[in-house]
């Protein structure tokens, strides 16, 4: 699905929150979006997903403006994932991802043969079948976050809407979750993800938005986005940006104040250490 942004501007209570945002994602494409808290990325989503409407600007999902669309459409062309969400009760994994048809049911109405072939095609996506029978209160954080995943998977949108889906979790989650959004979007997924960690940023998105107080401060791929001077101008930090071994990915290295303006490659093997050899 192709999604455009056209001049988009939001505020509460007479109070701007987003400003001129004017973008565009083609099929298969993942963006993130970064900058510091308060600048604009959880909204923006909210925006996307019509919770919230623009005070300016419009939304376009394939040429056809955001507000023309039911919100029962809506439901089967987004799939969310949330920062936090919280369950009220402790139902299995496979009640919670049967959730993710809904959109697709009438009133009263069970789930059929198909609906079932997708709700077991998004566990199998996101490898929970084996938690199928398990109530939700007995997995980990990163167990977890792939059922909530998985309900957004088992709506069969045409995009995906996911802010900090890697928020609170290990490494070894962070990898696990980000591989299988990359892999929805090769199958042709829009992804659009709001994320703290430029570095996982930098190293899964095909382009990046950087928001600052409220407007896109640059757009483009990780390595035009991702430079010093913005960084800086962004998040009020210093930072030196190098590239992974062996992704060749962008890279930012946060330098310490003391440190600020020489550069990493400036420092020496014994710098930054006390007099008495401490590290």
């Amino acid at each position: 699905m192709r999604i455009s942004l056209q001049n988009l501007s939001f505020a509460y209570d007479s109070r701007p929150v987003l400003e001129g945002i004017t973008l565009e994602l083609g099929e298969g494409e993942i963006l993130a979006l970064v900058g510091p808290n308060g600048s604009g990325k959880s909204t923006l989503l909210r925006n996307l997903a019509g919770i919230l409407r623009p005070t300016a600007g419009s939304v376009y999902l394939d040429f056809k403006e955001l507000q023309k669309f039911t919100p029962r459409e809506l439901a089967r062309l987004f799939g969310a994932v949330e920062q936090e969400r919280h369950v009220g009760f402790d139902f299995t994994v496979r009640e919670l991802v049967e959730l993710g048809r809904l959109p697709y049911l009438g009133r009263l109405e069970r789930l059929g043969p198909e609906d079932r072939a997708a709700v077991w095609r998004a566990m199998a996506l996101t490898h929970i079948e084996e938690f199928a029978d398990r109530p939700i209160s007995t997995l980990s954080g990163g167990e977890r976050q792939r059922v909530f995943l998985a309900i957004a998977l088992a709506q069969e949108p045409k995009a995906l809407l996911l802010d900090e889906p890697t928020a609170h979790l290990d490494i070894n989650y962070q990898l696990e979750i980000m591989e299988i959004i990359r892999e929805r979007a090769r199958a042709g997924l829009t992804v659009i993800m709001a994320l703290h960690d430029l570095n996982l940023a930098a190293q899964y998105a095909d382009r990046m938005a950087l928001l600052h107080r409220g407007r896109v401060l640059a757009l483009g791929r990780p390595e035009e986005v991702l430079t010093p001077e913005r960084i800086k101008e962004a998040f009020g930090v210093e930072v030196a940006i190098t590239r992974s071994y062996p992704t060749g990915a962008v890279q930012v290295q946060l330098l310490p104040p003391a440190r600020a303006g020489q550069g990493l490659a400036r420092l020496g093997p014994d710098e930054g250490r006390d007099e008495d050899g401490g590290g």
